[in-house]
């Protein structure tokens, strides 16, 4: 019976192996390898997107640097200006000082003392990068930068324009410290 058995066994298996040949060739078919060109493509589209990733994380990173180095600078001007905006009053004062000595001969060495001052003053706000607001009578009223404290009638100017200025304005950059206090007419 063995010799039986046997020959039904190796039957079987050929009857096996004979069902699972097609199985096995119909898997390697649908699961076939990617042929080289095909790796090459992947690898070369995987290869730019990886480019452009970090092309793209580049150019942020150096727009936040840009962006922070700005903010920076706003940081330092307005500290500056913060600080400095309390001084501008003794300049005032010191303008106002010498305007009120103005035609009185027996005050000239004190008039220059005063003088120098000033210029030493405006030197070192200047160093500071801060600016006079512009403002000149005849010209045109600015309100951005010009703060109108009496409008007065007038035949010599016209309407809308600075008669006089009272009070100098100032800047920091583009930050206005003070705008300038003058006389419009109406």
């Amino acid at each position: 019976m063995l010799d039986g058995e046997q020959s039904v066994s190796d039957s079987n298996i050929g009857v096996a192996a004979g069902t699972e040949a097609p199985a096995e060739a119909e898997e390697t078919q649908g699961t076939a390898e990617p042929t080289l060109e095909e790796q090459l493509a992947a690898a070369k589209a995987q290869a730019a997107e990886n480019w452009d990733g970090k092309m793209r994380a580049l150019a942020e990173f150096q727009n936040y640097k840009r962006r922070m180095e700005r903010e920076l600078q706003q940081a330092r001007q307005y500290a500056a200006g913060s600080a400095l905006s309390r001084v501008i009053p003794v300049l005032d004062d010191l303008e106002l000082a010498l305007g009120s000595l103005n035609g009185k001969s027996d005050s000239s060495a004190w008039q220059a003392g005063v003088s120098l001052v000033q210029r030493k003053f405006r030197a070192a706000i200047e160093a500071e990068d801060i600016k006079l607001v512009g403002a000149e009578p005849g010209q045109q009223f600015d309100p951005a930068v010009h703060e109108a404290i009496v409008q007065e009638d007038s035949k010599e100017f016209a309407a809308g324009t600075i008669i006089a200025v009272v009070r100098h304005g100032y800047q920091l950059g583009e930050r206005i410290l003070r705008p300038a206090q003058v006389r419009v007419a109406k």
